[in-house]
């Protein structure tokens, strides 16, 4: 047998004790593969879309859950020095309570009052403020702007008796807030709020001689003390209780030292009347009353008890021409010290400030006082005096006072305005 054939045979034993699984590895391998393919297919496309789902749903969980942003209602501001603003709610519930100066950051920054009522909000702040000191006895007024008239009157009276209910002897101010653009920019420039803003525009519009670089810097006891003169009172303004003096001599204290400034007896007077006012930069008392026939008008500094102004007008002289103020011009608030043992000036003219007021009437103590001041260009003075007399016959007033470092003195023909002398 060549050996070829028997190459060829020992080949086909071994074909044929050697099982032919080819095919089945390649089946087996391709089962496999699908079966992985299959299975990526589930794992890549159910994961994700679960998630997906998922997220969805608690998105839209949240949104329909989510608390509506609460509707503002009403705006309440506080004005003490501290400055706070209180927004409510419909339902007269706090919705934010915020420090508008830097003392007013410092009552409210640990109270957290969100959601309390009103009432129950503002006695927690009410006691806040008199634990810190902001309220005590000599300053006991609190000024509240709303914005909504129709809580003025209950919101006063509820912080009203708060005071009360913590035996505090305190004073409300309260205030409608007006739809003035001009106020947030005046705030601003003297560092105030929008609510004393609106309070001493108010009172500059009642007397030009206020100016608010000046009623800036008072606090709101000392606003208040002002509001509590008649000729300062403004429509819409509401007060509950008094403004307390107890950083001023008092009325009493006041009254003893005009008095004694003329050598008048409490029983000799008479038409006796006392205001609180601002003039000299202090607050002051001026204390009107008859005294021998002698109309007197005393200024006192409210802290030192200083004699700032006293005028005194001689009735049978101010009336027996007729007087009277038919010429609109006033004859209030000026304040003054008796001008002395008058001038003995002869009443010569010389042509100097010819005002021409005429019919007769006495100008009164308001006009001389702008005439002299105006003559010797004085915004700033001290120690004025008026007194109205007869010189040859003829009305005059009498004027002295201190400006520009020097001492002025005046006469003033009582019926023109003429200046007739002056040294």
């Amino acid at each position: 047998m060549t050996p070829e054939k028997i190459k060829e045979k020992i080949n086909k034993i071994v074909q044929k004790i050697t099982p032919d699984i080819s095919e089945q590895i390649i089946l087996d391998a391709r089962k496999k593969a699908y079966q992985t393919k299959k299975e990526k297919t589930r794992s890549f496309s159910w994961k994700p879309a679960l998630i997906f789902a998922m997220s969805c749903l608690l998105f839209v969980t949240v949104i329909v859950n989510k608390p509506a942003t609460p509707v503002v209602a009403a705006t309440i501001s506080l004005d003490i020095n501290p400055s706070i603003e209180i927004t409510l709610d419909e339902n007269d519930k706090i919705i934010e309570i915020i420090g508008k100066n830097e003392e007013g950051i410092s009552v409210v920054e640990d109270l957290d009052l969100e959601g309390y009522q009103v009432e129950a909000a503002l006695k927690v702040l009410i006691e806040s403020l008199l634990k810190h000191g902001f309220l005590n006895e000599n300053a006991n007024s609190i000024l509240v702007t709303v914005d909504d008239e129709d809580i003025t009157d209950s919101l006063m009276k509820m912080i009203n008796d708060i005071l009360v209910e913590d035996n505090f002897d305190g004073s409300v101010v309260c205030q409608n807030l007006k739809d003035n653009p001009d106020l947030v920019k005046l705030a601003e420039t003297y560092g105030i709020s929008i609510g004393r803003a609106q309070l001493i525009t108010e009172l500059i519009a009642l007397d030009e001689t206020y100016n608010i670089e000046e009623l800036a810097k008072l606090n709101v006891t000392q606003l208040n003390l002002l509001l509590g003169n008649p000729e300062n009172a403004l429509l819409g303004i509401k007060r509950m209780g008094q403004a307390s003096q107890k950083d001023y001599i008092g009325e009493e204290k006041a009254k003893e030292i005009a008095l004694s400034s003329v050598g008048a007896k409490e029983t000799e007077i008479s038409d006796y009347n006392i205001e609180i006012d601002y003039r000299h930069r202090n607050i002051v008392y001026v204390i009107k009353f008859v005294y021998n026939n002698i109309e007197y008008v005393v200024m006192v500094n409210g802290t030192s008890g200083t004699i700032l102004e006293c005028e005194q007008e001689n009735k049978q002289y101010k009336y027996q021409y007729g007087y009277n103020n038919s010429s609109g011009l006033d004859d209030e608030n000026s304040g003054n010290n008796n001008y002395g043992q008058g001038s003995s000036n002869n009443g010569t003219n010389g042509g100097k400030g010819n005002n021409s007021y005429g019919n007769g009437s006495c100008i009164g103590q308001k006009n001389v006082k702008r005439i002299a001041l105006n003559h010797a260009n004085a915004s700033e003075y001290n120690n004025y005096r008026s007194e109205l007399s007869l010189q040859d016959g003829k009305r005059v007033y009498c004027v002295e006072f201190e400006a520009n470092n020097r001492q002025y003195k005046y006469v003033i023909d009582a019926n023109t305005g003429e200046i007739l002398e002056e040294k």
